[in-house]
C-alpha cells in the first residue's frame, strides 16, 4: 500500500505506526490501539493485528473490515479467559473472518486445519494460501471458483477459478531468505491475498514484497540478523511453539558451526507447551541459556526457567550444557562470549530494544578491543 503512495496505520507487537513513524513503542495489538490508528486523519489505510485477549476482553475495535487475514491457529494462551482448547481459540479468532464486509475478502491458512473450519462461519469472499500446490482444500476451492495462493517453494502463483498465473519469485523476497524462512514464505502469500483483496496493483504488492526486509529498520525483531566478527546474532519475538518451531527448522538450515540458543517463554503459556519448547531446543541447540520476562505473568521467578530445563533435559542436548541466566541481556552476552566465528546465537526476546542496547555495547567493546591491539 505504501508503494501506492497511501498513508498507512499499523498495529503490532512491536507498536503503533503511521508509516514509518513510531507513534508508541511495545504490544499494540488490542482495541485501544486501533482505535488510535482509526481516529488518526492522517491515515487511509489501517493494518490492525489482533491479540485474543483484547477479542475476548474488549472486542475487535472496529466493526467491520474490507479484509480479514488469519494466519494460524497455534497453541498458545490456553487456560486463560475460557480459553481452554484449539477449538475455543479458533473461535474467538474467526471473528476476524467474520468481521468483513460481503464484497470484502477473509484469507484463510489452507494448512492449518482450524483455520479451514472457519470457512462455514464466513460471509464473505474467501482466499485460502498453502505452501503446497497439493493442498486438497485449495484444489476444491479454485475448482469451485474460488482464489487461492500457493508455492511449489521457488515460485508463488495466484490460482483463480483454475486459472494459474505465476507471481513472483520466493528468491525475490528478501524476507525469505532464498526460501530459508519458510514461514516468511507463508506470511508473504497472506499479505499478497490481502493486497489483492484490497485491489492494489500487481506492479505494488510485487514492489512492496521486494524491498521488505528481515531487519532491524523494516521488521523489527523478526529474525534479525547481526553479524559481529563473524558470530551470527539472531534476534526473534518467537513465544510459542509454532514460533520456536518455524525458527528451529531456519536455523538448521543455516548452521554452519555451534548453535546456541537463548531461550524463554511468556509466563502465561501452559506448563506442557513450555515443557515442549524445552524438548525442542534441547534437541536442536548445542548450548542452551535460559532466561525468563521481566513480566512474569502471574509465575514465581524461576518457574518458567524450572520447566525450560525439564524440556532441554528431555531432548539430546548433555546436560552440562543448559545453562541458566533470568536476565536476558546477560544471557546475551554469556551468549556470545562463549561463541566463536561460524556460531549463531539466537535470541528468543521480550525487550527488543534491551536487546539491541546490548548488542551495540558488544559492538563498542569488541571495537575498543581492536583499537587497542592496532
Amino acid at each position: 500500500i505504501k508503494q501506492m503512495s497511501h498513508s498507512v496505520g499499523t498495529t503490532t507487537t512491536s507498536g503503533i505506526y503511521v508509516n514509518d513513524e513510531l507513534i508508541k513503542y511495545g504490544d499494540n495489538t488490542g482495541p485501544i490501539s486501533a482505535k488510535t490508528i482509526l481516529m488518526d486523519k492522517r491515515v487511509e489505510y489501517a493494518v490492525l493485528e489482533t491479540a485474543r485477549g483484547g477479542i475476548i476482553n474488549r472486542g475487535l475495535g472496529y466493526d467491520i473490515a474490507d479484509v480479514g487475514i488469519v494466519t494460524n491457529i497455534t497453541e498458545d494462551h490456553l487456560g486463560i479467559d475460557g480459553v481452554d482448547t484449539l477449538e475455543d481459540l479458533a473461535y474467538v479468532k474467526s471473528l476476524v473472518a467474520e468481521a468483513v464486509k460481503e464484497n470484502g475478502y477473509a484469507v484463510l491458512n489452507a494448512d492449518d486445519e482450524y483455520c479451514l473450519s472457519m470457512r462455514e462461519r464466513v460471509k464473505s469472499n474467501i482466499i485460502l494460501f498453502s505452501l503446497s500446490i497439493d493442498n486438497e482444500a485449495v484444489k476444491n476451492h479454485v475448482l469451485s471458483g474460488g482464489m487461492a495462493i500457493y508455492s511449489n517453494g521457488s515460485s508463488i502463483f495466484v490460482n483463480k477459478g483454475g486459472a494459474e498465473l505465476p507471481f513472483i519469485e520466493v528468491k525475490a523476497i528478501p524476507a525469505t531468505m532464498n526460501g530459508i524462512l519458510k514461514h516468511n514464505i507463508s506470511n508473504s502469500m497472506a499479505a499478497i491475498a490481502g493486497a489483492i483483496g484490497l485491489g492494489i496493483s500487481v506492479e505494488s504488492i510485487i514492489a512492496g514484497l521486494s524491498t521488505f526486509r528481515c531487519d532491524s529498520a523494516v521488521n523489527p525483531g523478526r529474525f534479525n540478523i547481526h553479524d559481529i566478527n563473524g558470530i551470527k546474532v539472531i534476534l526473534d519475538y518467537g513465544h510459542n511453539i509454532d514460533g520456536y518451531r518455524a525458527v528451529i527448522d531456519s536455523l538448521e538450515q543455516m548452521k554452519a558451526g555451534h548453535l546456541i540458543g537463548v531461550i524463554g517463554v511468556p509466563g502465561d503459556r501452559t506448563d506442557s507447551s513450555t515443557i515442549t519448547i524445552g524438548n525442542m531446543c534441547g534437541n536442536c541447540f548445542d548450548r542452551i541459556y535460559i532466561k525468563e520476562d521481566r513480566d512474569k505473568r502471574g509465575r514465581e521467578p524461576g518457574e518458567i526457567a524450572a520447566l525450560l530445563e525439564k524440556g532441554c533435559r528431555m531432548g539430546s542436548i548433555k546436560p552440562s550444557e543448559i545453562l541458566i541466566e533470568l536476565a536476558e541481556e546477560k544471557a546475551l552476552e554469556k551468549a556470545f562470549l562463549d561463541a566463536v566465528p561460524g556460531d549463531i546465537v539466537i535470541v528468543f526476546f521480550e525487550e527488543y530494544q534491551i536487546l539491541m542496547d546490548t548488542i551495540e555495547r558488544i559492538k563498542t567493546g569488541l571495537l575498543k578491543i581492536q583499537q587497542i591491539i592496532a
